[in-house]
């Protein structure tokens, strides 16, 4: 997409005071997803870089991925009864500086960016998860708070390798408002990591992980979703993972 078009128009949004801060977390959240690989998915870790064409399976992308992903975790939060909106179609690539300008106008209260990664080593492999932080000052508390419950849920239900979370000042993580947190969720340069991802019932699991770890990070302690236990182990054939928790009954939508 050319700079300077919005990914989407803003969402008009009502005026005036806003709602107590509980309900409006569970409304109000902003997930973006990401696949444009000339965008700063690789800063502060040296030696990454993408290896190959973005065709890994007849006419499947990493974009078709991670459309499908966020599409599924969407529908999740929808059922759940909170607002999410999308910062790109299919289609559509905006810049960051456009995404995170969206996500401030519609005033989310969290911001999400779903990404797949890939590394000429054919030994890199997993999860991980980063919030705005420099390392040795300023952070994001709910970010980093966020981007842990995160990374925890996906690899209790997919067994994928735990690479961790860490700050970053990147731009997508600084510029807005919300806390922001990027998930990256697997190597499809690495056959394990793309098999599970190739799996829509793995894919299903990451997005049921997702809503648990909104869930968590909004929820009163009474509300809290079981934990799901793991799944999908890596290194053999992915099982299903089954149905993702439903929202207990008087509890606060927290995820959409």
């Amino acid at each position: 997409m050319r700079s300077g078009h919005p990914a989407c128009p803003a969402p008009a949004g009502p005026q005036g005071h806003r709602r107590p801060a509980a309900a409006a977390a569970a409304e109000r959240i902003v997930r973006g997803e990401r696949a444009a690989p000339h965008r700063p998915a690789h800063r502060g870790r040296p030696g990454a870089r993408r290896r190959g064409p973005r065709v890994h399976r007849g006419e499947t992308t990493e974009a078709d991925l991670v459309f499908d992903l966020a599409s599924r975790i969407e529908g999740r939060l929808a059922a759940a009864g909170a607002t999410v909106y999308l910062t790109r179609g299919r289609h559509q690539n905006p810049s960051p500086a456009e995404r995170t300008a969206f996500a401030n106008d519609a005033r989310a209260d969290l911001f999400i960016a779903l990404h797949l990664d890939a590394h000429s080593s054919e030994h890199a492999r997993g999860v991980a998860s980063y919030y705005y932080g420099t390392g040795s000052g300023a952070s994001s508390t709910v970010g980093e708070q966020f981007a842990n419950l995160a990374r925890r849920e996906v690899l209790a239900r997919t067994g994928m390798l735990d690479l961790g979370s860490h700050p970053k000042t990147w731009d997508l993580l600084r510029m807005t408002r919300s806390p922001a947190v990027r998930l990256d969720c697997g190597y499809l340069s690495h056959p394990v990591d793309r098999l599970l991802l190739l799996d829509a019932r793995v894919r299903s699991a990451v997005a049921s992980a997702v809503l648990a770890a909104v869930q968590r990070l909004y929820l009163p302690a009474e509300a809290d979703p079981r934990p799901a236990p793991s799944c999908c182990r890596s290194g053999s054939e992915p099982r299903h993972c089954g149905t993702p928790d439903a929202p207990r009954p008087g509890a606060v939508p927290a995820v959409r």
